[in-house]
């Protein structure tokens, strides 16, 4: 993960409350009871946080930071605490992250308290997490506490940071991005032009 800092909503707090409030208390009534994104104004929840969420993270998956989100790669809105068990989170800023299908569906609706949020104010990929360049999985730091490595692991595991090819994506990556810091960059490219930021 590359870490983010997040934006400030585009939705009041109070508004946000009452839209997951009504889910939750809906959700109460019927557990069966399906979740659509609460509209305000004529406009989707979800279609007025998408462009702030994007923002927020220059077009990457938050979590696997691939790029390119709604437009190359597919595109959600994630409720990091599911919104099937945190009904009162279901439209809370604080709880929505812009995600690629595959961080989505290795996340499912789980909640996994040990897992860092790429916002969280501790975190910082070179703090917990080192790749391995030969086989470009992410592995955790030497040398981390006991409780730090676990936080490390159950991160690569909750997102599945070390699935769907994404090793073998980073490798291609770096080598992208090393041709760029020998002085071969006709095109101008940015660090922010690059899936997998956190390996500079």
């Amino acid at each position: 993960m590359f870490k983010i800092q997040r934006l400030d909503s585009p939705v009041l707090i109070s508004v946000q409350k009452e839209k997951s409030h009504r889910f939750a208390n809906a959700k109460a009534i019927n557990s069966n009871h399906a979740f659509n994104w609460a509209t305000i104004n004529g406009q989707r929840f979800n279609h007025i946080c998408k462009p702030i969420l994007l923002t927020m993270t220059e077009h990457h998956c938050a979590y696997c930071d691939l790029n390119d989100l709604g437009s190359g790669a597919s595109f959600t809105i994630d409720h990091h605490r599911p919104k099937a068990n945190h009904p009162r989170l279901s439209h809370m800023w604080v709880n929505l992250y812009p995600a690629c299908g595959n961080c989505q569906e290795s996340k499912n609706e789980q909640t996994n308290k040990q897992s860092f949020r790429p916002d969280e104010s501790i975190y910082g990929f070179i703090n917990f997490f080192t790749m391995d360049a030969r086989t470009g999985k992410i592995i955790a730091r030497p040398n981390l506490t006991d409780l730090n490595k676990i936080r490390v692991n159950e991160t690569i595991c909750f997102y599945g940071l070390n699935k769907f090819g994404r090793p073998a994506a980073r490798k291609t990556e770096l080598k992208k991005m090393s041709t760029i810091l020998d002085g071969n960059n006709p095109h101008e490219l940015t660090l922010n032009d690059f899936s997998y930021r956190f390996m500079w």
